[in-house]
């Protein structure tokens, strides 16, 4: 019949696609990779038989799947077994099959059946690691392989693991130098003093002052510096400029990997100092006559203090949110909310009120003031030297419980206290290590940009418009009378920064030269202009905003995309909503028809765009939400903790933290469940490595391997 002879082509078409098919995956797993062509005039009847007998295939395959899992399970429980008498056992997720083990604080290794593989001699060893593990035995260090043979010879006072050029730091006889994996000093071991550096720049000292070397031992910058402050391995990369920070002459300053003062006057090379002028002034609001203090930096004005107030500019009252289902209640309803922190009051004297995004969005700030964007942040710390420079130089001298401060001398008059923040399920954290205030973009974005000033960094992140963060205010003009209230020896910093380049008329840009330029608002449209106000792409968009990396985010018909410099659409205007109008390591989430994804600067889907909710990374993991259920994924959006969490937060020191009904407990970065999900409530673990819990009325603290330390 016709219905017949379809179901033979249809078939026989099936077959051909299986046939081409270059990887089979999900059910098509079970298929034959090469079935014979079906006879076009095979019957009914025979097609069925040939189903049977594909079935009944599949059937045994699964039995066969069963019985491997099964076997798989036998052997875990019994290597659980076999393992049970040592103190300590290595539970990470590695491919080497030879596992850390320790008893009586003697290391060795176990095979995968927790038989006793190499014996516990070691004073300290780590995990295997490309078939390479560090030891320590009477008091000398070296590697073993996962054999148990001599690797690198234990006979160093010191040795590190080795760097992306394959090098190791190692001391011996109170000497420094770097070898490779075959034991050979690459780096003579002649130095008096190393920085361990994964930097093609080894920073070493020789007759006490300081120079670099590449990874084959030639020097790359002379030895002429006292200190070295910061390393080329801890740079900070603005547009690209990988610097270091050294002293020399008793000055500090910045050189490149060509040994050359970058953003420096010359009498900062020679050594000689110059007196730095703070200009202060103060501030009235006039809601409650409140009085701040101000700070000129750059040409910029902040406010040196965070706000407190409990009025909107125009007048209507903050409802204050002390619990936390009253803190939740206002963020649903998209309602302006703060409270003090931890809610008290003398927290409020000292470190101002934090507020939900939706006061900051609906006019929190005083007249001639304004919420800073994120391109007033970035322009602050770009000013004040990057991220890690400019994190001390904000930071008030005390309140901080771990104050790493080399720029005592370079205080900028912000005073940033650590606020803490209240985040995660409306939890207070972070107060005395972190202060984390606001910044503004297009308010219709779901996640809002803030900035983390934090002991020795800053970061940028994006926040729920339900966490409670503080506020610092800058003034809409640079117009201020400068008062001198100290003069402090200090380095003279020119202005210009690596991110303020001249800009070049659109039709004239050549390849040699960068551009900035800045989004301005004509009438109800949005376009860009250059440094010295010429408009350079015309007005034409909805909003936009700033240029980062080359790219500016645009909205335009209700979507999100991004241009280049020259107008061009680099992403298509095809987004419904964004995280943020900024790519972090070159990753952006994105919403399109109502899911969520991760694209890359070139628009590579990255992340499958399947997601009901997703949020930025954070060491390498993401928190997903799908078909209302949690997970954690990597960047390349493979699910590493499996979707079954009621709610899941983000990564922080390698552990996220998840909930299962009202239990919450700690995952790492391989979605193993570290701590189990047996605590009432939890905070995420800081910077000293543990973790505070609560289990029923009794609250302690945690290690990284669950173990309680102390009360």
């Amino acid at each position: 019949s016709k219905a017949a002879e379809e179901a033979r082509n249809k078939q026989n078409s099936n077959q051909y696609k299986n046939n081409n098919t270059y990887e089979p995956t999900g059910g098509e797993r079970y298929k034959k990779k090469t079935p014979e062509r079906v006879s076009p005039t095979k019957t009914a009847k025979e097609i069925a038989a040939d189903r049977e007998i594909e079935l009944k295939r599949i059937g045994k395959v699964l039995e066969e799947e069963r019985r491997i899992e099964q076997i798989q399970k036998e052997k875990i429980i019994a290597f659980k077994q076999k393992v049970s008498k040592y103190d300590y056992v290595d539970q990470s997720l590695t491919s080497d099959p030879i596992r850390l083990v320790a008893l009586n604080k003697k290391y060795g290794y176990v095979n995968e059946l927790g038989e006793e593989f190499i014996s516990l001699v070691y004073d300290t060893a780590t995990s295997f690691i490309n078939g390479i593990a560090y030891v320590k035995y009477n008091n000398k260090y070296g590697y073993i392989s996962n054999s148990g043979k001599i690797f690198i010879p234990i006979q160093y006072d010191y040795i590190s693991g080795f760097s992306y050029d394959g090098l190791a730091l190692v001391k011996l006889n109170n000497k420094y130098g770097y070898i490779n994996k075959s034991g050979v000093a690459i780096i003579p071991i002649k130095y008096e003093d190393a920085i361990l550096s994964n930097y093609n720049f080894y920073p070493l000292k020789l007759n006490s002052l300081w120079g670099y070397v590449d990874k084959t031992g030639a020097t790359k910058i002379d030895f002429q510096f006292e200190k070295i402050i910061s390393d080329f391995s801890n740079f900070e990369n603005t547009n690209f400029a990988v610097l270091a920070e050294v002293v020399k002459g008793g000055a500090k300053f910045k050189i490149n990997t060509s040994g050359k003062s970058v953003g420096l006057s010359t009498d900062v090379i020679t050594g000689n100092r110059v007196t730095k002028v703070l200009q202060t002034g103060s501030f009235t609001d006039a809601r409650d006559n409140k009085v701040y203090g101000t700070i000129k930096i750059g040409d910029q004005i902040w406010m040196s203090e965070n706000l407190n107030v409990t009025n909107l500019s125009y007048g209507e009252k903050i409802p204050e949110a002390k619990s936390i289902s009253a803190w939740e209640k206002a963020g649903k309803k998209e309602k302006p909310a703060w409270c003090y922190y931890n809610n008290d009051p003398a927290n409020g004297t000292k470190y101002g009120k934090l507020y939900n995004f939706y006061a900051v969005a609906n006019g929190l700030a005083p007249d001639g003031w304004h919420i800073p964007t994120e391109e007033e942040w970035n322009k602050l710390i770009a000013y004040l030297g990057g991220s890690k420079v400019a994190a001390q130089k904000m930071k008030y001298p005390d309140g901080w419980l771990y104050n790493f401060n080399d720029y005592e001398e370079e205080k900028c008059g912000f005073l940033g206290l650590p606020s803490g923040s209240r985040g995660y399920e409306s939890k207070f954290s972070t107060t005395g290590y972190e202060a984390d205030r606001w910044g503004i973009n297009d308010p219709k974005f779901i996640f809002k940009p803030s900035f983390a000033l934090q002991n020795d960094n800053i970061t940028r992140s994006t926040g729920y418009p339900t966490y409670g963060l503080s506020v610092r205010c800058i003034k809409n003009d640079a117009i201020m009378p400068s008062k001198i209230i100290d003069a402090i020896p200090s380095i003279k910093k020119e202005e210009a920064t690596a991110t303020e380049i001249k800009a070049t008329p659109i039709n004239k840009f050549e390849s040699n030269k960068k551009v900035t330029l800045e989004p301005i608002k004509n009438g109800k449209k949005w376009g860009f202009e250059d440094q010295n106000g010429n408009l350079v792409i015309e007005a034409k968009y909805d909003f936009a905003g700033p240029f980062r990396d080359g790219l500016a985010g645009i909205f335009l018909n209700g979507k999100y995309g991004f241009i280049d410099v020259t107008d061009k659409i680099i992403i298509p205007i095809v987004y419904e909503n964004l995280i943020s109008l900024a790519f972090e390591d070159g990753y952006l989430p994105v919403q399109q028809n109502g899911k969520w994804g991760y694209i890359d600067v070139h628009n590579n889907i990255i992340v499958p765009i399947i997601y009901d909710k997703i949020d930025n990374f954070s060491n390498g993991m993401a928190p997903v939400k799908l078909n209302g259920k949690y997970g954690y994924i990597n960047k390349k959006g493979n699910v590493i903790a499996p979707l079954k969490y009621d709610n899941a937060d983000f990564f922080h020191q390698g552990f996220g933290i998840v909930k299962i009904g009202r239990k919450y407990g700690f995952v790492d970065i391989n979605g193993n469940e570290i701590i189990p999900l047996i605590y009432d409530e939890v905070w995420h673990f800081s910077d000293n490595e543990t973790a505070k819990v609560r289990l029923k009325n009794e609250t302690f603290y945690l290690d990284k391997k669950g173990n309680r330390v102390r009360e």
